[in-house]
Order: C-alpha cells, then sequence, then structure tokens
C-alpha cells in the first residue's frame, strides 16, 4: 500500500467528524504528517482551548507518524514559493506538498485544487 501523507485540513476533518473523516480514519495508523502541519493542527486545537499535549498523545495513539521538516523539504518550498500567489499555497501546504514529493507518497487533502498542481506530487481529494 502506497505511504499517505494527511494534510492539516484532513486531520482537521477527522478530529471534527466532518464529511470524508472516515477515509482519513481507515489511513490513520502509520500515515505521515509534516512536523509543520503538525504544529498547525496543534495551534488549531489551543485556539479552541483544547489540551494540546493530549492531543499530540491521541494522535500518536492513533499511529500518525510526524515526520521531521528537512532542508530537502525548505528547498522544495522555496521553489514552490510562486504557488502561494497563485494557488494559496501556504508554507504549511507546501511542507505537506514536499514531504508527498520526497517519499513518493500519495498526499491525502481536503483542497481539490490540489489535484490540479503541476508538482509531480500524487494528490488524493477527499469526497
Amino acid at each position: 500500500m502506497t505511504q499517505v501523507v494527511l494534510e492539516t485540513g484532513a486531520v482537521l476533518a477527522w478530529l471534527r467528524q466532518e464529511p470524508g473523516a472516515e477515509h482519513v480514519e481507515a489511513r490513520l495508523p502509520g500515515a505521515l504528517l509534516s512536523s509543520v502541519s503538525f504544529a498547525a493542527v496543534l495551534a488549531t486545537i489551543a485556539d479552541r482551548g483544547g489540551n494540546v499535549r493530549a492531543a499530540s498523545v491521541d494522535l500518536e495513539a492513533y499511529g500518525l507518524v510526524v515526520q521531521p521538516f528537512t532542508a530537502e523539504h525548505a528547498e522544495l518550498c522555496a521553489v514552490w514559493h510562486p504557488y502561494a500567489a497563485t494557488h494559496g499555497l501556504s508554507l504549511e501546504d507546501r511542507a505537506c506538498l514536499a514531504l508527498g514529493k520526497t517519499l513518493g507518497a500519495t498526499v491525502l487533502t481536503v483542497v481539490p485544487a490540489w489535484a490540479t498542481l503541476p508538482l509531480g506530487v500524487s494528490v488524493h481529494v477527499l469526497p
């Protein structure tokens, strides 16, 4: 089975039990998350008054594997910087896509526009 990288919105959809949550849950054991995306997920939890440490432990208990942001990822993020203006890709978004590209993994996202990005990254949009 192909490795899966989860985008921040996909993790939040699962946490909130929004549409597509069941697809995320099915892929959680062993799914990868960029440390940049992990920080964004935890920041969202903190913003809503949640317990960040408990959420961190819970996410890892479900089998989510946090991957470090590397120099190779940073280089891809820099090369893809023009997509920040043209496609609204934040640094967090580009970090997620860079992780997917470097590992040859499929990125699972809630953002339909990612499926058309010409970055050479396999993207699956949640229904």
